[in-house]
């Protein structure tokens, strides 16, 4: 990655938004060639040019996150889990992702993540641990994000199941 790919980032980030057709946006795969390009730098002070590059990557997607689409699935919880106590435990289940996130922990990170089912169920629920990852400069932490979104477009059967109870069909991915 160069230095000076970074800027464009915004630009893109925010056109994502304009022509998004929902889930199938390519914006996680994005962001993951991004920090994989980030973590290969090599050559001469390729250190220095880590640090720089993952400060720029961090500093984007941390400015750009509202004009992202990862923030829709706050409003969608409520339509998508009818039931108030499973919104609540969501809530509380990103809540504890986005603290981990910013801290850099990813040992609690990948725990939280683990008994989450909900939250991986779209790939917009992962917006909110990766914006206060990126916010602190924790660059591993939005790797595990990124890596962790090729699970997220197959829904849990717990997710089907609700659907099919509520007599409503799934929103294609």
């Amino acid at each position: 990655m160069e230095l000076m790919d970074l800027p464009h980032m915004s630009t893109f980030l925010k056109h994502r938004v304009q022509c998004l057709n929902g889930p199938h946006a390519r914006l996680p795969e994005y962001i993951k060639a991004l920090v994989d390009d980030v973590i290969h730098i090599e050559g001469e002070d390729s250190e220095e040019k880590r640090t720089i590059c993952t400060r720029a990557l961090c500093q984007q997607l941390s400015d750009n996150f509202d004009d992202t689409y990862f923030l829709v699935a706050v409003s969608l919880t409520a339509r998508r889990f009818p039931n108030k106590h499973t919104e609540i435990q969501i809530e509380e289940n990103v809540s504890k992702l986005s603290a981990a996130a910013a801290f850099g922990s990813a040992t609690a990170f990948q725990k939280y993540s683990k008994t989450t089912d909900e939250v991986w169920a779209h790939s917009s629920m992962l917006g909110i641990p990766l914006h206060a990852a990126a916010k602190e400069g924790q660059l591993h932490i939005v790797q595990i994000i990124t890596k962790s979104l090729d699970r997220v477009y197959e829904p849990s059967k717990k997710e089907k199941i609700m659907y099919l109870k509520a007599d409503r069909p799934f929103p294609e991915r």
